[in-house]
C-alpha cells in the first residue's frame, strides 16, 4: 500500500478485497493487518461452473460470489513440491501442487488487470518453471514476464530470499509496445534492474582486518587449543568470537 501511494501519490486509494490462506497463522496476520472484505480459507474450495465464481468464505461459513473487476491478483502458491530440499519427482503432479491449477483457473476466469505470482527458485528445477510459464501464457489476453532470483536484498531490504516471479499484464492495459512475451519480459526486466540498489556498506566492512592484533591472538590460541575454532560446536561456547557467533 505504502509503495503504491508513494508511486501514485497519497490520494491513491487501495482496497484490499479478498485474501486466501489455509494456514491459521497467516489468516490471523491478514485479518489483523489488512482486514479484507472476504477471507477464503482454501483456494481449492471455489467454483466457476455457475457462470460467476463462488468460493467458501471463512467469516460467513458459507459460499459467496467472488468479487469482480479485480485490478491486482497476487498469489504465492505452496512451495513444498518445488523446494530443492524435496527429493520427490512428482512436482506438478503432487497433491500439494493442486493450488497451481486453481490459481491458473482463477486468473483465466476473473481476468485481473495485473497478476503477480511468486515461488521458490527450486521451481526452475526439473522443468517446473517452464510448465507453469506455459500454463500462464496459454491464458488468452495477457503478456507474461518471468523474473528469476529476485531478492529483497536487491532493493535494500535486509532479507536474502531469492524467488521466481511471474508478472502478467492484461494486453488491453499495456502502456508499452510489446508484441510478444519476450519483448514484454525485456521491458519488465529493464525496469526492475533500474530499481535495484547496492548498499554503501556490507558486512565485510564490520569485520576485523586480517592483521588485527585480536585476530592474530585468536589464531595463536587456536593452534594451541583444539577447542578454539571457527566452527562452534555444542561443546564449545564462544564469548569473544571474531566471526560473531
Amino acid at each position: 500500500r505504502e509503495a503504491l501511494q508513494h508511486w501514485r501519490g497519497p490520494e491513491f486509494e487501495l482496497e484490499f478485497v479478498a485474501a486466501c490462506d489455509v494456514d491459521g497463522r497467516c489468516q490471523t496476520f491478514s485479518e489483523r493487518n489488512f482486514a479484507p472484505q472476504y477471507f477464503f480459507s482454501d483456494m481449492l474450495e471455489r467454483s466457476f461452473e455457475c457462470g460467476r465464481g463462488v468460493a467458501f468464505d471463512k467469516r460467513s461459513s458459507g459460499w459467496v460470489a467472488l468479487p469482480s473487476n479485480i485490478d491486482v491478483y497476487v498469489c504465492g502458491f505452496p512451495c513444498q513440491s518445488f523446494s530443492i530440499l524435496n527429493p520427490s519427482k512428482q512436482r506438478l503432479s503432487a497433491p500439494s501442487a493442486r493450488p497451481v491449477f486453481a490459481m491458473v483457473n482463477t486468473i483465466r476466469e476473473m481476468a485481473p488487470r495485473i497478476a503477480v505470482i511468486e515461488n521458490v527458485e527450486g521451481l526452475a528445477t526439473r522443468g517446473s518453471l517452464e510448465q507453469v510459464k506455459e500454463m500462464l501464457e496459454a491464458i488468452p489476453g495477457y503478456r507474461v514476464a518471468v523474473l528469476r532470483k529476485l531478492s529483497p536484498t536487491d532493493f535494500m531490504f535486509p532479507v536474502r530470499r531469492p524467488r521466481v516471479y511471474f508478472l502478467m499484464l492484461r494486453i488491453d492495459c499495456l502502456r508499452v509496445t510489446a508484441a510478444t512475451n519476450s519483448e514484454f519480459g525485456a521491458i519488465v526486466c529493464s525496469a526492475i534492474q533500474s530499481l535495484k540498489q547496492s548498499p554503501e556498506t556490507t558486512y565485510k566492512d564490520f569485520l576485523l582486518p586480517d592483521d588485527s592484533p585480536d585476530l592474530l591472538q585468536y589464531r595463536r590460541l587456536a593452534k594451541a587449543d583444539p577447542l578454539v575454532n571457527c566452527a562452534c560446536t555444542t561443546s564449545t561456547r564462544c564469548v569473544t568470537h571474531p566471526c560473531g557467533c
